[in-house]
């Protein structure tokens, strides 16, 4: 009973550290907002009309990280990123505007959409195999599955990422 107890102090321990993690990236994405000008995000929305392909979509991308637009315009932005890479096919823009849309619902206090978000990302990347990207997807999922209270979940993939990142060798960023 009494080591019962102790492993689970020590998972929601991991996962609590696991979530400083997250905030403290979430911290560094939202400083990073501010870094386009007006005239910068103007001149991006004009790329918006000219062409139907991967610069678009990068386009797209970039300026859901600027803090000069809206909520509901990084949403629009995302989903539209989204769509042109699923006509390419630009996997790669398709987990990324995911992962984005995932942290806008995150941001928003939808947390069931940024989990379809995240997990959609995901699907993709384990589908392509790109392994960067399912480690990241990994790290998003335990934050976003405690907030809706589903813990169980929240701990599966906390140990997936921790598996992921010990996989890729990637042993500084395990918790």
């Amino acid at each position: 009973m009494e080591f019962g107890k102790i492993s689970n102090h020590c998972c929601f321990q991991k996962i609590w550290l696991h979530g400083i993690l997250f905030v403290l990236s979430f911290c560094l994405v939202q400083t990073s907002l501010a870094r386009y000008s007006q005239q910068e995000v103007d001149s991006m929305r004009q790329l918006l009309t000219i062409t139907q392909d991967t610069q678009l979509v990068n386009t797209y991308l970039n300026l859901t990280q600027s803090s000069l637009v809206s909520d509901a315009e990084a949403e629009q932005y995302s989903l539209a990123a989204y769509r042109i890479s699923d006509s390419l096919p630009y996997n790669w823009g398709k987990i990324k505007s995911s992962f984005i849309l995932g942290h806008i619902y995150f941001y928003l206090k939808t947390y069931d959409q940024a989990i379809d978000a995240y997990q959609r990302g995901l699907k993709i990347a384990q589908q392509v195999g790109m392994s960067g990207e399912v480690l990241l997807a990994y790290g998003y999922l335990p934050n976003t599955y405690i907030k809706v209270n589903q813990l169980d979940s929240a701990l599966y993939y906390n140990e997936l990422y921790r598996e992921k990142a010990t996989e890729l060798g990637d042993s500084g960023i395990i918790a």
